[in-house]
Parts: structure tokens; sequence; C-alpha cells
């Protein structure tokens, strides 16, 4: 697995651990005896006689297996390390992303709290507008009737006053006597009314005092009757009048009574209506400031998590890095512990040893050759100079356990047959070189799949990326023509609302009107029927009164001595007045019939065009109200697919985020190893040039050792 190639690549390969591992067995072997001419040897049999230098060549080798240990320590460490840098990161990642959506979609919200709470105050003023007009037209309404009461209290009082004096002056004239003339002209004086009538009884007494011999006393009553008529006439006119003014006061009043109740209720509808708003503004307000304390609450996470991810991220990185440098440091350690085992279990170090005290108090612990020809030792020498010349240059682990092998004192090499003393060290060579090989294919391969994998992860995402800004911005467009059309449906269904109260009202005032209209045309039409009836009777009278002279008609007569003091016209016509501009009882009735006609006719003309202005008004309406309802029904659909689409989109982009996180993961689970084998490929295969053409060199050098060629011109002359 490329998640553990990391240590792989720091160290060398399981290959090359076995060539280090055979070398310290190879170590102990030597070229055949036939190889060296050999004086004494000895060898130690008893582990606790080990010399000092043993000692430490064995102190080396436990420091080399402990370094070891500690590799895979810290490694285990380290993998507990990255495991919670990349839980962390993770962690953070999602809560940064899901906190930056909570977010946006919280000041979504606030914008449209803070819109309903503007709403809310224009129409608490408006409600509160409305309801000092309400007040106003009550206050108007109580003013009016107030002033109307008044009017109509003084006329009653007055036509009361006077109706009571037309009776009285009724009476009087129907018991006359001689001394009620005087009664009846005290009366005029207190009325207006009877002033007429007081003349006309003056007159009669006038006319009674010439003729009075000639008539007998009973006549007065039929030369009364015409004045008793009228005085009559004008008592039931007076009285009709004051019924008139009664039942018009009762009708304001009534009237009035509608007009405050309605007024009243509306009154109590809007301050309803006016405290629900204010309740409403409370509790929008309370929302904003829920909304910013958890404005406020996300924001301060997001900070803290994006510190923790960055912070972790950095710490990440850096202890990477160490890790890094601890695993080349601890590989040119190890290559510095194998430099002295090497060192210490050379033929010349056991020379040296041999010759001090310190050194040789104990028996040496391994097979040591006291001689050697001049011409090997030269010859390997010359090997040992230039492969450890080579392990200075390369700092290669081969080149120093092979130097190690070669410096190692020989063992007698048992075979069947005999073996050049050079060949354990070609074979070892010949391993290394195969090792070689094997590591350039490993590290090749592992070279080829870092870079197509990062390279086609990286595309990927990127273009993930692309897409998760891209649905991003959607879901962003999307979120806000979502709140923009929830406002649009919350304004659609308020006019809705506000359509379906106007048909209310309009249909509630409409009957109102059409009941007033139908109960003012009985009226009119009543009011017609009497007045046509007191035409009539009037009419059958006067015509009457054509066919044959009045008992009261004064023809005139230019013989006449001493006219009377007010002429009449040659025909006696009471109050009809059918003469060019007069006018008269009939005449003033038909008027008033006229005008009541009139009013009839305007009433139903009025009531038309109210109608048609009330279908009109419903049309209007009722068009607005399908407009309205088709466009909540619209907005709600738009509404919803949005929302569809915007679910779709998060579930989009959700899928595309983990596919992001899944090839940041892996990413950076590759990493370590992939950053280790591009930064180290060349190296590392420069080196390994150099290893194969140093030990190319070395077998070159071994071939020409006259061991080595004596040995091949005996086998193949053996052959």
């Amino acid at each position: 697995q490329i998640s553990n190639s990391s240590f792989l690549l720091s160290h060398p390969p399981k290959a090359m651990k076995v060539a280090g591992m055979a070398v310290a067995v190879l170590a102990m072997l030597a070229a055949p005896a036939a190889s060296f001419k050999t004086q004494h040897m000895s060898l130690s049999l008893d582990a606790s006689s080990d010399r000092p230098i043993t000692k430490v060549v064995k102190l080396l080798k436990d420091m080399s297996a402990q370094s070891e240990a500690d590799a895979t320590a810290e490694a285990e460490v380290y993998e507990k390390f990255q495991c919670y840098c990349t839980k962390t990161i993770e962690e953070k990642t999602k809560s940064i992303e899901t906190l930056t959506d909570r977010i946006a979609s919280t000041k979504i919200n606030i914008e449209k709290n803070v819109a309903l709470a503007s709403q809310l105050a224009e129409k608490k003023e408006k409600l509160e507008r409305d309801l000092v007009r309400n007040e106003e037209s009550q206050t108007a309404a109580n003013t009016s009737r107030s002033q109307s009461n008044t009017q109509f209290l003084s006329e009653e009082a007055d036509m009361t006053n006077g109706l009571t004096q037309l009776s009285q002056a009724y009476d009087t004239l129907k018991s006359i006597n001689a001394g009620g003339t005087e009664a009846l002209i005290q009366l005029s004086k207190t009325n207006p009314a009877l002033v007429a009538i007081t003349k006309q009884m003056q007159e009669a007494a006038a006319a009674q005092s010439q003729g009075f011999l000639s008539q007998a006393p009973g006549n007065y009553e039929e030369q009364s009757g015409g004045t008793l008529g009228v005085l009559r006439s004008t008592r039931d006119t007076y009285a009709k009048n004051l019924e008139d003014l009664r039942a018009a006061e009762a009708a304001s009043l009534e009237a009035y009574n509608k007009l405050l109740k309605s007024l009243r209720k509306s009154e109590a509808s809007l301050t309803s209506t006016r405290t629900m708003t204010m309740a409403a503004m409370a509790d929008t307000a309370d929302k904003l400031a829920a909304l910013r304390k958890s404005l406020k609450d996300d924001e301060d996470t997001l900070e803290a998590d994006t510190n923790i991810k960055e912070a972790t991220e950095k710490m990440y990185a850096e202890k990477t890095a160490i890790m890094e440098h601890r695993k080349m440091l601890r590989s040119e350690e190890d290559t510095a512990i194998a430099g002295a085992i090497a060192i210490l279990n050379s033929d010349s170090a056991f020379d040296s040893f041999g010759k001090t005290e310190t050194t040789k108090t104990k028996p040496p612990a391994f097979v040591q050759v006291s001689q050697e020809s001049w011409s090997i030792k030269h010859r390997r020498s010359a090997v040992l100079s230039f492969l450890k010349g080579e392990v200075r240059k390369t700092r290669s682990a081969r080149l120093a356990h092979l130097a190690a092998f070669m410096t190692a004192a020989p063992e007698i090499y048992k075979s069947d047959r005999p073996m050049s003393p050079f060949q354990p060290v070609l074979d070892e060579i010949d391993n290394m070189q195969g090792v070689i090989h094997e590591e350039e294919k490993a590290d090749k391969k592992k070279f080829d799949f870092c870079d197509t994998e990062r390279t086609n992860n990286h595309a990927d995402n990127a273009s993930r990326t692309d897409q998760i800004n891209t649905l991003t911005s959607s879901i962003t467009q999307l979120a806000q023509l979502a709140v923009q059309k929830e406002g649009e449906l919350q304004t659609a269904k308020f006019e809705l609302g506000n359509n379906t109260e106007e048909q209310t009202i309009v249909t509630a005032d409409r009957k109102a009107e059409n009941g007033e209209y139908q109960q003012n045309i009985a009226n009119l039409e009543e009011a017609e029927m009497l007045i046509q009836k007191a035409i009539k009777v009037l009419s059958t009278y006067y015509d009457k009164l054509e066919a044959k002279d009045s008992f009261l008609l004064q023809e005139h007569s230019q013989e006449a001595e001493d006219p009377p003091a007010y002429e009449f016209s040659d025909k006696f016509q009471g109050q009809k007045s059918k003469e060019a501009g007069g006018t008269g009882v009939i005449g003033e009735l038909e008027t008033i019939l006229k005008s009541t006609e009139d009013e009839e006719a305007d009433a139903h003309k009025g009531e038309q065009q109210a109608q048609a202005e009330f279908e009109d008004e419903m049309k209007a309406l009722t068009d607005g109200e399908a407009d309205l309802r088709q466009s909540i029904t619209d907005l709600t659909k738009m509404i919803a697919d949005t929302r569809l689409k915007m679910d779709q989109e998060k579930a989009e982009r959700a899928d595309a985020r983990e596919e992001k996180t899944a090839i940041l993961a892996y990413l950076e689970d590759i990493k370590p190893g992939c950053d280790f084998i591009e930064a180290n490929y060349a190296q590392r295969k420069e080196n390994r040039v150099e290893e194969s053409e140093s030990l190319a060199k070395a077998i070159e050098l071994i071939k020409g050792t006259p061991a080595y060629q004596n040995f091949e011109e005996k086998e193949a002359a053996a052959r």
C-alpha cells in the first residue's frame, strides 16, 4: 500500500536489509585455508572470555537494534499523531462548511424578519391613522347629532305651541259669541297664524253690524264656516308637520345609532388588529434578537474552528517534516554504526588490539589468521580502500556492508570443492546488484504511480472544487429567490385577505344602501299616494265649488257703496289660486308631488348607478381575487420547485464535498511516500548508478588479485 510507503521509502528495502544481515554472517567467512599460509590461530570458545573490543562491537550491534526499535516506536506514535491531525482537520472542515451554510441561512432569515418588522411597523402606523379617523368620525357624528337634536327640540316646541294655540282658536271660533272675536284677537297677538283669521273675523263682524237687522242671529255660524275650515285645515297641517318632524327625528336618531354602532365596531376591529400587530412586532423583534445572537455564536465558533484547523495543519506539516528529518538522521546513524562495526572487526584492528594491554587481556572472539601473503593483503587493502572511499562519497549502506564484509576476519569456507577466497564477496556483490536492479524497478513503479495518481486526483479535486463553488453560488441564488418569492407570496396572501374583506364590506354596504333605497322608495310612494289623495279631495271640493257660487263669495259691484277694505276676485277660489302665477294649496301639493316624483326618479336613477358601480367594483375585486389566487398558486409552485432544486443541488454539493474529501484524504494518505519518492528519486537513482559502478570496480579489483587469477587458472586446468 502507498499509505505505508513513507517508512519503506525512507529505509533500505527488505532485500537490502537481508543483504545487510547476510553481511554479518558473511563477515565470519574467509577464503579457503588453501589460499592462506597460516602459522597459528586461536578460537574463543567461552563468551565470558570476550575481549573489551568484542563487547564494544556487541554494544554497537545492540545500538543498531535499539535504533530500529526506536524507529518502529516513533512510526507508531507518528501514525497516531497523523490520525489525530487528519481527524481534527476533517471534523473542523465539515464544521466550517456547516457553520458557513448556517450563517448564510441565518443572515437570510434576519433580512426576512427585518423586512417583516418594517411591514408590521407600516401596518401599525396605518391602523393608528385609521383609529384617529374613526375617532374624528365619531366626534363629527356626535356633534352633528347634537345640533340636529337641538334644532328638532326647538322646532318641536314651536310647532307644539302653535298647534296648541290653533286648537284653542278653533275651539274659540267654534263657540264664538259677541266676545269671541276679541278673544281670537288676543290669541292672534301670540300666534302669527291667527292674524289672517282674525282679520277675516273682524271683516265679518263689520258686515254683520250693517245687516244685523235684516239677518237672523243664527246665520253667523254659516258666515264663519269658511274661516273655521281654514283654521281646522291649518291646525291639521300643523299636526301633520309635527308628526313628520318627529318621524324625521326618529329616522335621524336611528341612522345616527347605526352609524355610531358601525364606527365603534370598526374601532374595536382596528384596536384588535393593532394589538395583534404589536404582538407580532414584539415576536419579530424577539426572533431578530435570537437570530442575531445565533449568528454571533456561529461566527465565533467558525473563527475558533478555522483557527484550530489552520493550527493543526501547520503543526501537522511541521511534525511531518521533523519525522522525515529524523528518518534521514537514523539512516545515517545506521550507516555510521555499520562502519564502526566494520572497522572494529577488521584485520588491522585486531593487529592493533593485540598489541595493547587493554585490548589483549581477553582472547580473541573470532578466528584470526596471523599471516597472509603480502600480495593478497595488498590487493584486499586496495579493494577496501576503494570501497571505503565510495562509502564516504555516496554514504551507501550497501557499500558499507560490503566493506565490512571484506574486512571481517575469514573463516574456513567449507565446501565440497575448492573455491576462490573471494567468491563469497563476489556472490554478495552479485546479490547487491540484483537488489539494486529490483529497487530501481520498485522506485520507478512508485514514482510513476505517484505522478499519475497525483495528476489525476488533483484534476479531480479542482473539478470538484469548481462544481462545489458553482453549486454553492446557485444554492445561494436559489435561497435568495425563494425568500423573495416567499415575501411575494405573503404579500399576495395579505392582498387576497384584503380583497376578500373588501368584497365583504362592499357587499354589506351595497345591501345596506339597497335596504335604505327600498325604504326610501316605499316612503316616497306612500307620500305620493297621500299627496294624490289630498289633491283629489281638494280638487273634488273645488270642482264642486266651480258649479255654484259660494255663500261666502262677494261679487264685485261698482254700485255698492262703501266697498270692503279688501277686494276679492270675481269668484271665490279659496286656496286653489288658478290664476297665472298663483300657487294655493293644490298648487303647493302638486309642486310637492312633482318634487316627490322627481326624488323617486332620482332615487331609482341613483340606485341603478350605485348598482352598476357596485357590479363594476365587484368585477374588479373578483378579477383581482382570481389573479391573486393564480399568483399564489404560481408562487407556491415556484417556491416548491426552487426548494426542490435547492435540495437536489445541496445533495449534489454534499456528494461533491464527500468526493473532494475522499480525494484529499487519498492525496494526504499518499503524500508522505510520494513526497519522499519525488524528492529523492533522482538522487536515489544516481546513488544506485554510483553503487553499481563501485561494485563493478570492486569486482574488477578482486578479479585482478593473483589469488583469484591463480585459482581461476587452476580451475581451468582442472576442467
